[in-house]
């Protein structure tokens, strides 16, 4: 008896797959941006590899992804006017990019990873003990203004901490008692918790200064809640 017409596969190929569209520039961006939402990547990161990408895409007037290659981006960074530093930055949030689009499968090669400016950087030398007792010996402690802008340069001297992480330190991420600043992984650049040791001159200090926040923040107009730092980026990191 013959079989049914409903079981009979016709013209059946291995290689039949749906040819894959081709990716635009702003499609392509659509997927970084997505993964970076995932990642909660920082405002100021995505700003610059989205200005630096599309700067890339409209300096060749490029339309799909696929157009990239390695002397299109000799082209672009040969056409600045800029010193070497600028151009490695720029190239570092396009080559993120580009990264993340291969990740994804959508760039065939890797060929931006072979790009590379070097720059002949100057050895600067570090800010020494005796450099930060001078300074702390010009310093009026009676002042609130150089109390704090001391303990800020201190901090940062004593911990490395880097600036923008200093000014949305809180009075309740230091902990006297057991003399360490919590930084959490909200505030810290790698998203990663750090804990750092406070000496007894940053205790010090440090007390005085929230001392002095809490009578200023009883007169003031304005409330910089628990902001250790009193200062205008304080107050816009408080309200967000």
């Amino acid at each position: 008896m013959p079989k049914s017409k409903i079981f009979r596969v016709n013209n059946y190929s291995m290689n039949q797959t749906k040819s894959k569209g081709r990716t635009t520039v702003t499609e392509g961006w659509k997927i970084v941006n997505k993964q970076a939402v995932a990642e909660a990547l920082r405002p100021a990161t995505m700003r610059d590899y989205k200005k630096f990408y599309f700067d890339y895409v409209e300096y060749h007037h490029f339309v799909y992804i696929d157009q990239f290659n390695s002397d299109s981006i000799y082209q672009w960074l040969a056409s600045m006017n800029v010193q070497a530093t600028t151009k490695r930055i720029r190239l570092k949030a396009v080559k993120a990019v580009l990264g993340r689009l291969y990740n994804a499968g959508e760039l065939e090669t890797n060929f931006y990873k072979s790009i590379v400016i070097r720059v002949d950087e100057e050895t600067k030398e570090g800010t020494t003990r005796e450099d930060i007792e001078k300074f702390l010996s010009c310093i009026d402690m009676t002042d609130y203004f150089q109390l704090r802008d001391a303990s800020m340069v201190l901090l940062i001297w004593y911990t490395g901490i880097r600036a923008m992480t200093l000014a949305q330190l809180t009075t309740d991420m230091v902990d006297f008692k057991e003399e360490l600043l919590t930084c959490p992984a909200v505030i810290m650049k790698n998203h990663r918790r750090l804990v750092l040791p406070l000496n007894n001159t940053l205790l010090d200090m440090l007390r005085m200064l929230i001392e002095q926040n809490e009578l200023i923040k009883k007169r003031a107009e304005y409330r910089y809640g628990l902001a250790l730092f009193h200062t205008k980026w304080a107050s816009v990191y408080r309200q967000k």
